[in-house]
């Protein structure tokens, strides 16, 4: 994490020309029992020693990342060669930003129920299926590096073929993405069009996000992980 030196009002007063003045370094000047007596400040006219209570070091926040954490596939309604309705629908995310994100207390949500994520890291530029039983692995071929997430419950309250939606939120409870399909238009309006068995709804970009139902389209061959 960066930092950056901030003078007080009275080291400010103690400087010659403070209007030219631009702090250099301020490496600490210690006693022999290592307590900081001194901070030695260059400007650009001088160089002084200073008390040590005339500075304090202030951390700049982190940048905030670019892109986003989305929900980019959702299968819903189970066919038979990929196991059972509950225990084997998913739901994939990826990371779209340039930062690791740590999962901990983001949450996924359908609209009945809401599931805590634990703790687990996922890198920029990768997929994690969330699901309810480690089976669902056996069904589907995905990359290696995809982190998968298993719940031992169903994705909120079962997600419905009928109609549902889908809230992604962050550790503060803000609603970072969402959609709804079917019967259910609590997030699209019109929603998008429920897919039939075995199909997925998937997001045409992994990275892009307008909030619409342009944004998605019925999936045939759905596609974990990639």
């Amino acid at each position: 994490m960066k930092k950056k030196i901030i003078l007080s009002f009275l080291t400010l007063l103690a400087l010659p020309l403070i209007s030219q003045a631009k702090v250099f370094e301020t490496p600490l000047l210690k006693s022999a029992f290592g307590q900081n007596l001194f901070c030695r400040v260059m400007t650009n006219q001088h160089l002084l020693n200073l008390p040590a209570r005339c500075l304090s070091v202030e951390p700049e926040p982190n940048p905030e990342p670019d892109g986003k954490l989305l929900i980019t596939e959702v299968y819903y309604d189970v066919d038979s060669t990929h196991g059972t309705e509950a225990d084997n629908e998913w739901v994939e995310l990826y990371n779209g930003t340039d930062q690791i994100i740590n999962l901990k207390d983001w949450q996924i949500a359908d609209s009945s129920l809401t599931d805590t994520l634990p703790e687990l890291l996922l890198a920029s530029g990768q997929y994690a299926l969330i699901t309810k039983s480690g089976s669902t692995a056996g069904f589907w071929g995905w990359p290696g590096e995809t982190l998968l997430i298993i719940l031992n419950n169903p994705i909120g309250n079962g997600l419905s073929n009928s109609g549902d939606a889908l809230y992604l939120k962050n550790p503060i409870g803000e609603v970072v993405d969402s959609l709804s399909w079917g019967a259910n238009s609590a997030v699209f309006d019109p929603s998008l069009p429920g897919v039939i068995e075995g199909h997925s709804l998937g997001r045409i970009d992994p990275k892009i996000d307008t909030d619409t139902i342009a944004d998605w389209q019925d999936q045939t061959l759905p596609d974990p992980g990639f």
